[in-house]
């Protein structure tokens, strides 16, 4: 008798055994599976680290209206991002070694703020500075990724102020091609000249740029106004009657184009 409940308790005693071990196995499955949920969507610490973007100040709109904007985020490795009203900063996954460009859209569409963004900061701040070039090596990334993910932006940046050429004259083009092939930079080939632009026809009122180096303007419907603008869209709110008025510079051809339209949702 005795030496039965001996064997009942040894068999008992495998099978939770059994048990015990079938659970370990389960645990460390899940845990498993939570890491890669949790490297899938944070990033592999080996890899790369968060780094915080900021949206410093505000829009020119939001500062005349005090009403925020929304903002479209747009990452060069192909990652989209809204960004509420209310929200400035955000972190974002950036591999080490390699550049990611940020680029902030207000109300979706609007004059770009962007960053070079790189894991030797802890926060990169988007400005409407380096938006415009930004913008263009984000578009272009899908075919120079490699190339332009091991640029270094502050040396470019600083190599280029040197020459005395503003980030907002750039025929960044041709200073993409010089880039590729490893030619040295000519100011006199990468600079674009400003613009002369005639407005003619335009409903009469005031009408507010959202870029910084542009400047309010009053249309009274009669005498054309005559505006200096650099190469790019230039977009002007006139809240009165919520229209849209965008001029598209194309400083390499020497020619402008203009569009009227409904203001966007706002609120968004």
């Amino acid at each position: 008798m005795v030496h039965k409940d001996k064997i009942r308790m040894e068999r008992l005693y495998a099978k939770e055994k059994q048990t015990a071990i079938k659970m370990v196995f389960l645990y460390m499955k899940i845990s498993f599976v939570l890491l890669m949920l949790f490297v899938s969507c944070a990033g592999n610490p080996l890899e790369g680290r968060t780094v915080e973007l900021e949206i410093v100040g505000k829009n020119r709109w939001e500062e005349k209206w005090n009403a925020p904007v929304w903002y479209r985020l747009s990452l060069s490795d192909g990652r989209e991002i809204h960004l509420d009203g209310d929200q400035r900063s955000i972190q974002v996954f950036v591999p080490y070694g390699k550049t990611v460009y940020a680029v902030a859209y207000p109300l979706g569409s609007s004059v770009p703020l962007g960053a070079a963004v790189t894991t030797e900061t802890k926060t990169s701040v988007l400005n409407q500075s380096d938006g415009r070039m930004a913008e263009y090596f984000s578009d272009i990334s899908a075919t120079y990724r490699e190339t332009l993910s091991y640029l270094d932006y502050p040396l470019l940046k600083k190599g280029i102020g040197e020459k005395g050429v503003d980030l907002l004259d750039l025929d960044l083009p041709r200073l993409t091609s010089a880039l590729l092939n490893n030619d040295p930079i000519d100011p006199s080939i990468i600079a674009l000249p400003i613009q002369s632009v005639k407005i003619t026809a335009l409903p009469q009122g005031r009408w507010i740029p959202d870029r910084e180096e542009d400047e309010t303007f009053w249309f009274d419907g009669e005498n054309p106004v005559i505006l200096r603008l650099h190469d790019g869209v230039h977009s002007f709110y006139c809240r009165e009657k919520e229209l849209l008025f965008r001029i598209f510079v194309d400083a390499r051809k020497g020619e402008s184009y203009q569009s009227l339209r409904q203001f966007p949702f706002w609120g968004e």
